[in-house]
């Protein structure tokens, strides 16, 4: 009887277990062949889609403003007029677009009062020329940081071949600096008055207590105004973290280039000690000078860059207007004795062509004055 039972129950069971298997089959194949056409047809797919890259340092440079030389003069908040002189003086001694030259004027903007960030903002709305850094204090303990911060900033906002570090007390020789730089050309070139004998200020503002590499400072161009090339200047931005800052700010560069392949470049056109070395046509840059000085060197950089380009027409001119003056004597002469000069050709077609030379030899003065005036202000 059991016997009986047990083989209706395993009948049983091995017919439904085999239909439950072939469902399962089937339904695995209808699946998979529904899936996989939606996958080929692009509407679905189990695959998780790859998250976006984000953009690489490359592509972001490529997107930032270029240009041949970045100026960063270094300034302080309050001087406005400082900033005012220097972009109607030496800033202008380049007719040169932003693809070759740019400017800024770097500014700690931690800790300045409000009316003080109102006021630099109006200016960079006029002017456009401010960078203010807000992870920075204008403080004189700051000095080396506020360089460090603004190699930051030029390599995050520009692409760049050389940047211009200058003091707003310092006059560029603006069109012979950017010529001579072509010049000399570098990868990794730091250009400037190189001092490696001074020894470490132990005494006063400037003193070092934590200066201990050796018993002179590592050569370095003085801070009145030196340049760098990007490549140096991007390693400097990169590693900011890692450096110790010294309380001179020339120093500190050199400290933290040394060691490196750098192309030093001892230039005695560089006039940025802490005194002048005096005057000389040939200086690219002089350091401590007033606005006054400024606007007067700037003034005498006109002068000499108008006049030169007219004196062969200037002495030409003037040449005919001493002929004018010759033949006005002999033409009393001939008046004296009964002649009539006008009745020559010569006579009369040299009286007009001289006559003429000397409405133009009035109006390149005039034009030369003007030119002037409209450069200086004056």
């Amino acid at each position: 009887m059991w016997t009986i039972v047990n083989r209706i129950t395993m009948s049983f069971l091995r017919k439904y277990l085999l239909g439950a298997i072939a469902v399962c089959i089937i339904c695995t194949l209808v699946i998979t062949y529904n899936c996989s056409c939606e996958s080929g047809n692009g509407s679905y797919s189990y695959m998780p889609k790859p998250a976006a890259r984000a953009p690489s340092a490359e592509a972001q440079t490529a997107a930032l403003p270029e240009t041949f030389l970045l100026i960063a003069i270094m300034s302080a908040p309050n001087e406005s007029d400082v900033r005012a002189v220097i972009r109607n003086t030496w800033l202008q001694l380049s007719q040169k677009g932003p693809s070759v030259v740019q400017h800024r004027f770097p500014i700690g903007g931690k800790g300045l009062s409000e009316t003080m960030r109102q006021q630099l903002e109006e200016e960079q709305k006029t002017h456009g020329d401010i960078a203010i850094i807000e992870n920075l204090e204008e403080t004189y303990a700051n000095l080396a940081l506020k360089t460090l911060r603004t190699m930051e900033y030029a390599y995050q906002n520009f692409r760049f071949q050389y940047i211009l570090k200058v003091d707003s007390d310092s006059f560029v020789r603006l069109g012979a600096f950017i010529k001579s730089l072509k010049d000399i050309q570098h990868p990794r070139l730091y250009w400037g008055f190189l001092d490696g004998r001074a020894k470490p200020f132990r005494k006063g503002k400037w003193r070092e207590a934590d200066w201990m590499l050796c018993d002179r400072y590592l050569p370095y161009q003085l801070g009145g105004g030196y340049v760098l090339s990007y490549e140096l200047a991007r390693f400097l931005a990169l590693n900011a973290r890692l450096f110790k800052m010294y309380k001179n700010e020339d120093v500190s560069v050199g400290a933290w280039l040394a060691g490196l392949n750098v192309k030093y470049v001892h230039d005695p056109r560089f006039d940025t000690e802490w005194v002048s070395r005096g005057c000389n046509n040939e200086y690219l840059i002089t350091h401590k000078k007033s606005p006054d000085d400024i606007q007067k060197l700037y003034n005498s950089m006109v002068v000499s860059q108008i006049l030169p380009k007219r004196f062969p027409f200037l002495w030409a001119c003037l040449f005919g207007i001493f002929q004018q003056t010759m033949l006005m004597n002999g033409y009393q002469e001939w008046i004296i004795n009964g002649e009539n000069p006008r009745d020559t050709i010569f006579a009369a077609n040299a009286e007009g062509i001289c006559s003429l030379m000397g409405y133009i030899t009035i109006y390149y003065l005039a034009d030369s004055l003007a030119v002037f005036i409209s450069r200086t202000g004056n």
